[in-house]
């Protein structure tokens, strides 16, 4: 029967078939029909029972004895009820195993043994909600054995007096419950228990923990099959170090359990010998083995465990264990290693190892992440952490920001992570050490990779990556030096910050211009210190851009220099650092509109090369310009146009800008406060620095500004400059007045060529800004040296300023003296010496000049053997000398010695050294001599090797002159060493080959050494088969020279293998003869084989007679050697009537005693007979007391030969009283959890109690989390009778938690509106958010709306459900930048006949008309000069100023020209006098065709302030420089002797 119907069945039994309690009832299954069924009996025992083979209460056979057989007719199942004395039921693999399905209740039958009671019952299952009685019995061997269905809580039964459980549940393959409540103390048997099977790991954990607080008999043999430990293992170790125990098992299997390692005196908040695990959030029901022998059970949160003293432990977790949350904190730093992750299902692991320094993961498994979505900052800071998790399972994961952060040591491979699911991934490698393959991630739902590879040494492929959703790049690969890899083909049109994004990336050089960076807000520092990326980006920000901040975009980029002057940046308010440092950069940035641009600083600050022309830049709006071309080497363009109202900061502006010389006079500084070393380490020159003082002080100043003009020097700004100090308070410092040296008038003179000697030339001259021309001065005549001599001539123009030139003067003396010539000379060596003295007539030498001669030798010189050359040379004072001024000779000494040797030595004889075939021979080497010198040569040397024999020696001694001697010996050398044998093996000892006699023995055979070389032979070789017994092996070596030597050992082979015994009988057992307790046992004795030969003894013979009960039978073999095998089996002699058992008590039902779990019972024993004589022993008396449940009785009857007969009957008592629930919660209010639109609440549990045991449920738990509103909850305590008792309360969720507004504008203040009093305002309008849902924001003003000028608060309110509202506020500030608009008039001529002219009032009159946009009528106006001056004939300049009530001002100009009415000869005079070009740009042009004396010209701009001044001026042409003048009016006033001329000048 299959598994499954048997557990069918199983439930069918116990909830249909009636059960009788004082019975035994078994269900069996037949197949067909009249098919029989056998209840085996064990012999030995005595039975006295009776049988219902159809459980219907009618017992069929009566009396029983033996086994018991009935046939069914029907094929079926079939429930089977013994009662009476029935000690022991025995299948022992034989009989009905297969039919037996069920034991449905065990009674109150007494067993005295279990041993092979159901030992091969394959379809057996255990239904019995009662236990056997054991209480009789000690052998519970082989009971289940190969019951393979069987898998029943059995471990509540009473083993108290079993010895014997060898084989207990051998092949019992499904059998997995927990026995740790067995008592096995008086067990000394355990052999093959669970042999062929195996216990599930927590259940024998369970079995290994009970056990070993049990006190246990020692040296027992307990085989647990493949049962596999985890918790168990102290309680192994115990049961075995204290014991003595041998256990056979599976092993340590932690598997599906969390293992960690703790050490516990590391830095914690715990004790030195405690650690604390740490958790979060609610789930929790785990438990733990802390490695010291201790477990905790059933724990919920945080577990703090104290061990008996501080050391390193391995702690267990098993359970539902869904966080370990470590956070930075706790016992961080005791954690030392993951060893195991197990089964555990876990929820998160956000932070879970955060600073776990000491981590690392030894596990070889991975942790089941199917449940978690976040490994946020998992490991962050775990800076010991290097360990393989490429194959965890990370496909549910959203969130890897901080993962790795700080991990420094972290460097594995993660390239097989599925990354499908991924969202986050802020910081993941940030400051770790990782640098391994990821381009396998998918990371399409990716939004954020802010930090992503910050700070750490990632270099990888990336190239396929898909960032279409990513939103910030911010920082991501910031400080990553080594990262330089393809990335162009990433999607990032949906990025909105780029901030930092490649900050310090060294490395970085790769194609971006595919990138269409279109979201983008703010590139801030994105491409700071990437030193070498210089690629193209001239497609990015192209038509359209969403950036407002460039800030040190490019800051110390140092190789990039591309074309990007086509970006649209007209959003940018910051440009801040942008090209900082960037020294290659030289672009055209003309085109880029910076009209919203309000932070400049910096922005070309150390730009060395940049030098483009930005003067059409709008930069109204910028309202600091600190540093923005500090170091900026090379710019010099004209930006004097720009239009810096606004600027506030210029400090450093231009410092160390080398280059940089313009005119920016006309910058208007009105609002500047510092301009610290705007200059320093730079200059103007002394133009564009006058016109920069003039100009600035035309203006109204802010007080007290401290301005640094480098080294810039005034000319005519020094009025200026004086006025901004007395008056504006200015501190300026630079480098004072004008101090220009003066200009040589010939750039370079021209030399000077004499052929003695120069005494006088005409002096140069030089030009002076001031002084006009020098003459120059020097003392450096006459000159008479020969060559080159540089002269230098000074030009001081008497104010301090000087300078020099050089001129080159040439004194040349071109003719050589001549020399005569000397014949060459030779001459014989002095005797015995290597030289001779030459004597000779010198040369003679003449010369135009005065001359000296020199030689190499002179007469009278000793000369060397050989050739010498003589050298005379004459060379006048100019240093000249040629041919004809030297002469060369040789002088020859020759050698006509031949050498002589000394010390020649005769022939001689030496041994040959040991281990060398020769000897290193040393003598006296003979010694040469010569009148010069002389080599010596030789055929051999001393210290030379010679070979044996004779070997002839020469020396031949040569000189330089071809003399030559020779010297000759022999040396003879002789061989006396003998041989030498080595490594001669030991004596050998060896075993036999099997099946043979003797061995095939091989050894490392012997080598031989000899100075010259010897032959070898042996007796024996390796690899020879050597015969049992021993051999003696000989090796001889013998030299050329008849030198030997010898070597010798044993080889031994010894007989091992012993004699083979095969055909050994099977164990015997048959029943006693007839009326004896004995049997003649017959049987075929086994037979012997041996490798040489054996003989075969035993103790018994086939037709002894043996004796009732176990008798062994050994055979013996034997061979020469003493080599024996056995063989043995047993005789067993069985006697088998059993006794009868009377007047058994039915099954007897009652309720409980009141407030008792149990009732006390009483019943009429039953009584026993036998044939031999019995013994009736019961497991209870009348009188017990009965726990609730049934109980079976049982009554076992034992002969003098252990048959049995057993009575069993079942005492039931039911439970009626209902549990009672304690200390029921009060109705709970909370508010919201922060941020949640729910509450986790906890409360007390109720406590539930009840006569016998009780469980308690509930419809929600502590910790559980409530939504808003009232909720019920409801305890029911159940008892195991299904009585029960309920309790119930609510919980009520209140939401108290204010919505919040972020990104709340901040003030805005616009100008107006064109025209108008106000302006249309936007704004990116806040959002809100709140912990619930239905948040509503509502605002006083919308964006666009239109505001008066002025200021107005905008405000948004934020209200959610449940009336919680939050307020956010700005102010929109509309400033009237509007000027007022003045009609003005043209010139203006008027003629009087009087001597003066009264000036009108223009405004009140109606002359001028003046309106504003918001100031109506503008009531601020100034009028230059006043009305009712009295004017005489001129041309005067009028001047109106209208100020409206925001302070804008506009000027309006014109001239007015009083003439009188009749005229006079001065007019005719004056008209002669012309000006053009008007408009002017550079030079005015002033024609005086007449002559006429003028007094003083004056030029004055539109304020009445004179700019320059020429006075008594009487050429016939004048021209005036104005191009440093600002493109404005101004007015010309000429005073002659005949009157005063005034002309409008325009400026372009």
């Amino acid at each position: 029967m299959k598994k499954n119907t048997a557990y069918f069945l199983l439930v069918f039994m116990l909830f249909v078939i009636p059960l009788q309690a004082q019975d035994f009832i078994t269900t069996w299954e037949t197949a067909t029909a009249s098919e029989m069924i056998t209840i085996p009996t064990a012999p030995g025992e005595t039975y006295l029972y009776d049988v219902d083979w159809e459980n219907d209460g009618t017992f069929d056979d009566i009396g029983v004895t033996g086994d018991a057989t009935h046939t069914y007719p029907t094929a079926g199942v079939h429930v089977v009820a013994i009662r009476g004395v029935f000690p022991q039921i025995f299948f022992n693999n034989s009989g009905d195993t297969d039919k037996i399905i069920i034991v449905n209740q065990w009674g109150d039958n007494q067993w005295t043994s279990m041993a092979n009671a159901f030992e091969g019952c394959g379809n057996l299952v255990i239904a019995a909600p009662d236990t056997p009685d054991l209480s009789l019995a000690t052998d519970l061997s082989a009971m289940f054995k190969d019951a393979t269905a069987l898998n029943t809580d059995i471990g509540n039964w009473d083993v108290g007096t079993i010895t014997d459980m060898s084989e207990m549940f051998n092949g019992a393959t499904n059998f997995d419950q927990n026995l740790g409540s067995w008592n096995v103390a008086n067990v000394t048997d355990m052999a093959d228990m669970f042999a062929n099977t195996g216990l599930s790991i927590q259940n024998y954990d369970n079995l290994l923990i009970g056990w070993a607080l049990q006190l246990l008999q020692t040296g027992v043999n307990f085989n647990a099959g493949t049962s596999e430990f985890c918790f168990g293992t102290v309680a192994k170790q115990t049961i075995e170090s204290v014991y003595g125990w041998v256990i056979t098992d599976g092993g340590e299997n932690c598997g599906n359990t969390f293992v960690t390692t703790w050490k516990t005196d590391n830095p914690g908040t715990s004790s030195a010998n405690e650690i604390t695990i740490p958790t979060s959030g609610s789930g929790y029901m785990y438990e733990v083995d802390w490695g010291d022998g201790s477990r905790s059970n059933n724990l919920t949160g945080n577990n703090t465990h104290t061990y008996a003293s501080a050391g390193t432990y391995t702690v267990k977790i098993r359970g539902n264990f869904p966080r370990i949350y470590f956070n930075n904190g706790g016992d961080k730093e005791k954690l030392l290693s993951v060893e195991n992750w197990g089964a555990i299902a876990w929820t998160s692991m956000e932070a879970a190892f955060y600073g776990c320094s000491n981590l690392r993961i030894n596990a070889l498994d991975v942790p089941d992440l199917s449940g978690a979505t976040s490994l946020a900052q998992m490991f962050k800071g775990a800076i010991s952490l290097n360990d393989p998790i490429d194959t965890w399972d990370v496909t549910t994961i959203t969130n890897l920001s901080e993962t790795f952060s700080g991990a420094t040591d972290f460097n594995q491979s993660l390239n097989g992570w599925v990354t499908t699911a991924l969202e986050n991934m802020d910081g993941t490698f940030l400051k770790s050490g990782f640098n391994q393959p990821i381009d396998a991630w998918d990371v399409s739902n990716v939004n954020s990779m802010k930090e992503t590879f910050a700070e750490s040494p990632f270099n990888q492929p990336l190239p396929s990556w898909i960032t279409t959703n990513v939103l910030s790049m911010d920082s991501m690969f910031a400080n990553a030096l080594d990262f330089n890899q393809d990335i162009s083909a990433w999607d990032v049109s949906n990025v909105i910050n780029m901030q930092g994004m490649f900050l310090n990336a060294e490395s970085f050089n790769q194609p971006l211009n595919l990138w269409t960076p279109l979201a983008v807000e703010t590139t801030e520092g994105m491409f700071s210190n990437t030193e070498v990326f210089n690629q193209p980006l001239d497609t990015w920000f192209v038509p359209t851009s969403m950036v407002t901040n460039m800030s040190g975009m490019f800051t110390n980029a140092k190789a990039f220099n591309q074309p990007i002057g086509n970006w649209t940046v007209n959003n940018v308010t910051n440009m801040s650092n942008m090209f900082n440092g960037a020294l290659a950069f030289d672009q055209d940035l003309s085109a880029w509109q910076v009209a919203m641009v309000e932070d400049m600083s910096f922005m070309f600050a150390s730009a060395e090369l940049f030098n483009q022309d930005i003067g059409s830049w709008t930069v109204s709006n910028v309202i600091t310009m600190e540093n923005m071309f500090n170091n900026a080497l090379l710019f010099n363009q004209d930006i004097g146009g720009w239009d810096t109202s606004s600027v506030q900061n210029m400090v450093e502006m231009f410092t160390a800008a080398e280059a940089f010389d313009q005119n920016i006079g006309g910058w208007d500084v009105s609002m500047v406060t510092d301009m610290e070393n705007m200059f320093a380490g730079a200059s103007l020159s002394i133009a564009n620095y006058d016109a920069l003082l003039n100009g600035w002080n035309a203006q109204t100043l802010q007080n007290g500004v401290n301005f640094n003009g480098g080294t810039s020097r005034y000319c005519t700004g020094a009025v200026a400059r004086q006025n901004m100090i007395d008056n504006d308070l200015w501190q300026i410092i630079d480098a004072g007045a004008e101090n220009v040296d003066p200009v040589p008038d010939i750039p370079t003179l021209p030399d000077i060529t004499s052929e003695c000697a120069v005494t006088t030339i005409p002096a140069p001259t030089a030009t002076d800004a001031c002084t006009g021309v020098i003459t120059g001065t020097t003392d450096a005549f006459p000159v008479t040296a020969q060559g080159e001599t540089i002269i230098t001539w000074t030009f001081d123009d008497g104010n301090g300023n000087s300078i020099t030139q050089n001129q080159k003067v040439i004194i040349t003396d071109a003719t050589a003296p001549v020399i005569s010539s000397v014949s060459n000379i030779t001459v014989s060596a002095t005797a015995g010496l290597c030289n001779a003295v030459v004597t000779y007539t010198p040369p003679m030498a003449t010369d135009n000049c005065d001359f000296t001669v020199v030689s190499t030798h002179n007469s009278g010189d000793t000369f060397p053997v050989g050739i010498t050359s003589v050298t005379y040379t004459a060379t006048d004072t100019a240093g000249n000398s040629d041919a004809q001024s030297t002469t060369t000779f040789t002088v020859t000494v020759t050698d006509d010695e031949a050498p002589v040797f000394s010390g020649c030595l005769t022939s001689f004889t030496v041994n040959s050294e040991v281990n060398s075939c020769g000897a290193v021979v040393n003598y006296t080497a003979p010694t040469a001599s010569d009148n010069c010198f002389a080599s010596v040569s030789s055929s051999h040397n001393p210290g030379q090797f010679f070979p044996v024999g004779d070997t002839a020696v020469t020396y031949i001694a040569t000189d330089n002159g071809g003399n030559s001697a020779t010297c000759s010996f022999t040396i003879t050398v002789l061989d006396t060493v003998d041989p030498v044998i080595s490594g001669c093996p030991s004596d050998i000892i060896v075993s036999n080959d099997t099946g043979a006699c003797g061995a095939v023995v091989n050894y490392a055979a012997p080598s031989v050494a000899d100075n010259c070389g010897a032959t070898f032979s042996a007796s024996h070789n390796p690899g020879d088969t050597f015969p049992v017994g021993v051999t003696t092996v000989f090796y001889t070596a013998t030299d050329a020279a008849g030198n030997s030597d010898t070597c010798s050992f044993t080889v031994t082979v010894e007989d091992t293998s012993d004699p083979i015994i095969s055909s050994c009988p099977f164990n015997i057992t048959q029943n006693a003869d007839p009326g004896v307790c004995t049997a003649v046992v017959t049987w075929t004795p086994p037979l012997q084989t041996d490798n040489c030969s054996a003989t075969l003894s035993s103790t018994h013979n086939p037709g002894d007679t043996f004796s009732a009960g176990e008798t062994t039978v050994v055979y013996t073999a034997t061979d020469a050697s003493e080599n024996t095998d056995t063989c043995s089996f047993t005789v067993t002699i069985t006697e088998n009537e059993a006794p009868v058992i009377s007047n058994c008590p039915s099954n007897i039902v009652m309720t409980n005693d009141p407030g008792n779990c149990s009732a006390v019972v009483s019943w009429t024993p039953p009584s026993q007979t036998d044939n031999c004589g019995a013994t009736l022993v019961g497991s209870h008396v009348p009188g017990d007391t009965f726990a609730v449940g049934s109980t079976m009785v049982t009554y076992v009857a034992t002969d003098t030969s252990g048959n049995q007969a057993v009575c069993s009957f079942t005492v039931t008592v039911e439970d009626t009283e209902n549990p009672i629930i304690n200390s029921c919660p009060t109705n709970i209010s909370v508010t919201n959890d922060l941020g949640q639109c729910d509450a986790e609440v906890s409360w007390v549990v109720p406590l539930a109690t009840d006569n016998c045991s009780v469980t308690l449920v509930s419809t929600h738990n502590p910790g559980d989390v409530f939504q808003l509103g009232t909720t019920t909850v409801t305890y029911t305590a159940t008892d195991a009778s299904g009585n029960e008792a309920n309790c119930s309360f609510t919980i009520t969720v209140a939401d108290q938690e204010m919505p919040v507004i972020t990104n709340c504008p901040v003030n805005i203040t616009v100008p107006n509106n064109f025209g108008a009093c106000e302006a249309n305002v936007n704004w990116a309008a806040p959002t809100a958010t709140d912990n619930c849902v239905g948040l509503t924001l509502t605002s006083s003003h919308a964006s666009g709306d239109m505001f008066p000028v002025g200021t107005t608060t905008v405000t948004y309110t934020a209200t959610d459900t449940a009336g919680n509202s939050t307020l956010c506020s700005f102010d929109v500030i509309v400033e009237d930048a509007e000027a007022p608009s003045v009609n003005c008039i043209s010139d203006t001529t008027v003629f009087v006949d009087m001597t003066t002219y009264e000036v009108p009032d223009y405004i009140s009159e109606g002359i001028v008309t003046v309106s504003d946009n918001c100031t109506d009528p503008v009531g601020n106006t100034n009028q230059t000069p006043a009305a009712g001056t009295q004017l005489e004939p001129g041309d005067y300049p009028v001047t109106i100023t209208a100020i409206d009530a925001a302070g804008n001002e506009t000027v309006c100009m014109f001239i007015l020209s009083v003439e009188a009415i009749l005229g006079t000869p001065s007019e005719v005079d004056l008209g002669s006098l012309s000006f053009y070009p008007n408009p002017v740009s550079a030079k005015l042009i002033i024609d005086n065709p007449n002559n006429i004396a003028v007094e003083t010209i004056q030029l004055y701009d539109v304020t009445g302030r004179m700019i320059q001044e020429i006075r008594h001026f009487n050429k016939t042409t004048l021209s005036i420089d104005v191009s440093e003048l600002a493109s404005a009016s101004y007015v010309l006033i000429i005073k002659t002797e005949f009157g005063t001329l005034t002309k409008h000048i325009i400026k372009e």
